[in-house]
């Protein structure tokens, strides 16, 4: 193939974008592997390859916003796509049910602790049990849910939350430490 205007050999641009989109095609996969890093490694080659890839690149930035739970990034980045990427206005209509999801599971959070501060324990379950649906991603939702069970006398409820719980933040020094205690002989 030859640039009619020039003669230039365009065989090497389209094998370059080629491998690009391959690339691309791969990132987004290991987004959905929960692969993040992988994913911007090939993000990055890929734009390094060509900037015709570019809008496909920040689709992928975006994604990765999103499985970082970076909520307002994505929402920023999603905005500053170009209007005639098709993909936009489902993204942006995605981005805001997720935070609509998120801020709703903070406030079952926060009630779930006021209730708990008061001693109200049957509704600080309910609510951190809605919490727990929402927004299983942060570390102090199930914190808060180990500590409601044991004041409730839910031995095995606390255990599971426990369990759960270490094996999403094995780096989490509370439910480390409890887990630990629960254990020992």
């Amino acid at each position: 193939m030859e640039c009619p205007g020039c003669g230039a050999q365009l065989a090497p641009y389209y094998e370059q974008l080629d491998e690009a989109n391959r690339l691309l095609a791969e990132a987004f996969n290991a987004v959905t592997r929960g692969e993040i890093e992988r994913a911007r490694e090939l993000g990055s080659k890929a734009q390094a390859m060509t900037p015709l890839v570019a809008e496909q690149v920040a689709l992928l930035q975006v994604r990765i916003a999103l499985s970082e739970r970076r909520i307002a990034d994505a929402w920023e980045q999603a905005q500053s796509l170009p209007d005639a990427v098709r993909e936009k206005p489902g993204l942006l209509h995605e981005i805001v049910s997720l935070h609509e999801v998120e801020t709703t599971g903070k406030q079952h959070f926060n009630l779930a602790l006021t209730s708990a501060r008061r001693q109200y324990h049957t509704d600080a379950s309910y609510h951190i049990e809605r919490a727990i649906e929402l927004i299983p991603y942060l570390a102090p939702v199930w914190r808060l849910a180990v500590k409601i069970e044991l004041k409730r006398g839910r031995y095995d409820i606390a255990q599971q939350h426990l369990e759960e719980g270490v094996q999403m933040f094995p780096n989490e020094t509370y439910l480390a430490s409890l887990a630990l205690n629960r254990n020992a002989p």
